[in-house]
């Protein structure tokens, strides 16, 4: 196993903490420093300008939510891969619906919602108003209830 060094940076860009960690399988550690990398190649009006951005895209899902009670979405833009073979850097370079969640910092939780033709799960994303986890937690229960896919495994 290699041993690679970890930093915390808050939002302000400060250094908070470092430690070290050890992975045999170092597929984490890689997309950690992947996400590092790119941050490193912009500027600060460069991220002074995605922050403008976000603050228009936060106003528009608060606009958008104060019409509906949650929003739902597929959770990936592709099914689930199948485990041999399977990519952890995909995630990086690959695109997902729960980036705008992130980017807006509303709550939103995955279920499952079915399963693909090879039988893999897909899933299903129920996003809320902020602060508003108990109603988003309701709504993936009841959903949760009444589908059942909780039930259902994919065969291994």
């Amino acid at each position: 196993p290699q041993l690679y060094e970890a930093a915390v940076i808050d939002g302000a860009g400060k250094w908070r903490q470092t430690w070290h960690i050890t992975v045999p399988g170092i597929t984490f550690v890689i997309v950690i420093l992947l996400i590092f990398r790119i941050g490193g190649l912009l500027s600060a009006s460069d991220y002074v300008q995605a922050q403008r951005v976000r603050k228009v895209v936060i106003r528009e899902f608060a606009e958008t939510l104060q019409q509906v009670d949650v929003l739902v979405t597929p959770t990936m833009t592709t099914p689930a891969a199948a485990f041999e073979g399977f990519d952890g850097t995909s995630t990086v370079r690959g695109r997902s619906f729960t980036a705008p969640f992130n980017l807006t910092g509303l709550p939103a939780i995955s279920v499952p919602c079915g399963f693909t033709e090879a039988g893999l799960p897909v899933g299903m994303q129920i996003a809320g108003r902020p602060f508003d986890e108990p109603g988003l937690i309701r709504a993936a229960y009841t959903y949760q209830q009444r589908a059942r896919w909780f039930e259902q495994r994919p065969p291994i």
